[in-house]
């Protein structure tokens, strides 16, 4: 991709998001002033309520109000626990208003908590997806669906690139076999978890334009070469884990070779040309173990797949 395209499509992706940040900048100001209000009505109750059960009173046998009366600006216990409960629905508010916005915080921080592996979140934070889909659906970038990118090929959806990406299992000294580079989007997001990815795209136009893109956005740990990705790579074997990004409907022999002892490998297995199930094959010396994962569908893998 040249370099004014990925401005193009970067300016392009800025308007789209301004357009959809508007009403939810709109629906977080809502949030924010009625919950203001509703915060200062919850005070004025709190206080209220515990002024008729005469909660000051019983407080002033512990002689809190005494220090309260020393230049505090709130003058009575119950104020403290109105103020208390105040900033606790106004903490409430703000992290709702930001939520609205779309602003990592809530989502965000739940994600990182409780998904097995968070470093798959930066890594679908870093990479800005709209670099790798064509100028003119550009404004679809961040759409959860498969794009077209040309030659017949698509660029996965986001929910399929993190589900492969985290089912992988990666740590950050290993080193990566992609079969399918494809816009180089998925690639991006190995090369910013893992010390070393090596990718194979059989169409060569798609190989150079990926990897010219790779190249651009500074992705140095990053080896791409034309090919039939169902040899693997060999002369770079063994592999800490391979990821196939094209359906096929067996298991080529070659790659499960190129697996280190404890390696995993994921790939669309089914019918090339119906649906497939995501599965991972776990590599224990001389035996592999599969999972099944979901349902998916993708472009069947070409070249020597499809010949047997």
């Amino acid at each position: 991709m040249e370099i004014t395209t990925v401005v193009k499509g970067s300016w392009d992706a800025f308007a789209t998001k301004i357009t959809v940040f508007l009403p939810k900048l709109m629906g977080a100001i809502i949030i924010f002033v009625v919950g203001l209000f509703i915060a200062k009505l919850v005070k004025m109750g709190i206080v209220k309520l515990l002024r008729l059960v005469r909660f000051d009173s019983a407080a002033d046998k512990t002689g809190v109000k005494g220090f309260l009366d020393k230049g505090s600006i709130i003058k009575t216990p119950s104020e403290i626990i109105g103020a208390l409960v105040y900033w606790f629905v106004m903490i409430l508010v703000l992290i709702a208003s930001m939520d609205a916005l779309g602003l990592p915080i809530v989502s965000d921080i739940l994600n990182d908590i409780f998904l097995y592996i968070p470093n798959v979140i930066a890594a679908m934070r870093d990479v800005p997806r709209h670099f790798f889909v064509p100028a003119d659906i550009v404004s679809r970038a961040y759409v959860d669906s498969a794009l077209p990118i040309g030659e017949g090929q698509t660029i996965s959806q986001p929910y399929v690139v993190a589900l492969m990406t985290e089912s992988l299992k990666l740590r950050k000294n290993e080193r990566v076999l992609e079969i399918g580079t494809g816009s180089g989007y998925q690639t991006a997001i190995l090369a910013r978890i893992v010390q070393e990815v090596f990718t194979i795209e059989i169409i060569e136009k798609l190989q150079k334009k990926s990897s010219g893109l790779l190249e651009i956005l500074g992705f140095t740990n990053v080896k791409s070469r034309h090919g039939d990705g169902y040899f693997g790579w060999e002369t770079e074997s063994p592999f800490d884990a391979i990821m196939i990004t094209a359906a096929v409907n067996h298991i080529p022999p070659p790659l499960l070779k190129q697996l280190k002892d404890g390696g995993r490998l994921i790939l669309p297995l089914g019918n090339p040309f119906l649906s497939q199930n995501l599965t991972l094959v776990t590599k224990r010396g001389d035996d592999y173990t599969t999972k099944q994962i979901t349902g998916v569908l993708f472009v069947p893998m070409t070249g020597q797949a499809l010949k047997k």
